[in-house]
C-alpha cells in the first residue's frame, strides 16, 4: 500500500521541484533576498513582473446564474 501511495505522490513532488520559480531572470533573482527579508513591496513588484511576462492577468469568466430550460 505504501508503494502505491508513493508512486502517486512522487510525480507531483518532482513536478513541484521543476516549477517556473527557479527560472526567474537574473534581475528578479537578485531581488529575491530582499523579498525573503520582509520587503513586501519588492515581493509585489516581482509578482507583477512575472505575471506580465507570462501574458498578464487571466481574464475572469463569470458563469451565467441559470441555464435556460430547453424542452
Amino acid at each position: 500500500m505504501k508503494e502505491l501511495a508513493l508512486s502517486g505522490v512522487l510525480p507531483l513532488l518532482l513536478a513541484a521541484c521543476t516549477g517556473p520559480a527557479g527560472n526567474l531572470p537574473a534581475g528578479l533573482q537578485e531581488r529575491k533576498p530582499a523579498c525573503a527579508g520582509g520587503n513586501f513591496e519588492v515581493c509585489a513588484n516581482i509578482g507583477h513582473e512575472v505575471r506580465d511576462a507570462e501574458g498578464g492577468p487571466a481574464p475572469v469568466h463569470y458563469p451565467p446564474f441559470s441555464q435556460p430550460i430547453v424542452d
